[in-house]
């Protein structure tokens, strides 16, 4: 038979094992921190697209593209480039670790002498949308392609526009 003394005691001590257990065998979780509300993102220009120097040439169909990847410059149809400055359009695009951003491309025009016109076709980037930001600032190029018109319909000269790109994050 066991005596009031020791009920006593074994009732208190199975609480005090059980304490001692989750104090030997604690392992302390952590969740991913919540982003902040509203999720923001902060986007700065670093550089513009630049297609560089080039003579047209006869007929239609002429393109030159700027790859995002590589920050080349190629084209089709019959055009000469010339040795000059080319470059992708950098951002600087400032978000939290883990941010899901896609973009969007707005084509537009530009225009030189005259008036005359050449079709920008902005496209492609790197790294390729949709993306992750890996951290805090990460690096965004984009490149295009530069429709030009023949001799007569695209005279020497600046050609200048301006294009849009929406940076959205999820």
């Amino acid at each position: 038979m066991n005596s009031p003394i020791q009920q006593s005691a074994r009732r208190l001590l199975r609480p005090l094992l059980i304490v001692l257990f989750i104090a030997v065998f604690y392992v302390p979780l952590e969740a991913q921190q919540k982003p902040p509300r509203p999720i923001s993102i902060t986007v700065n220009k670093q550089y513009d697209l630049v297609f560089g120097t080039f003579c047209a040439g006869d007929g239609t169909g002429t393109t030159i593209i700027i790859n995002p990847l590589t920050g080349e410059r190629t084209k089709t149809g019959n055009i000469i480039l010339l040795n000059s400055f080319i470059s992708t359009a950098r951002y600087d695009v400032s978000a939290l670790p883990g941010t899901f951003i896609s973009l969007i491309f707005i084509d537009s025009e530009l225009t030189g002498p005259n008036g005359a016109k050449m079709t920008l076709i902005v496209g492609g980037s790197n790294p390729s949308s949709p993306f992750v930001a890996t951290g805090e600032h990460t690096t965004v190029d984009i490149g295009g392609t530069l429709v030009v018109g023949s001799a007569a319909a695209t005279p020497s000269g600046a050609f200048i526009g301006t294009f849009y790109v929406n940076f959205i994050q999820e």
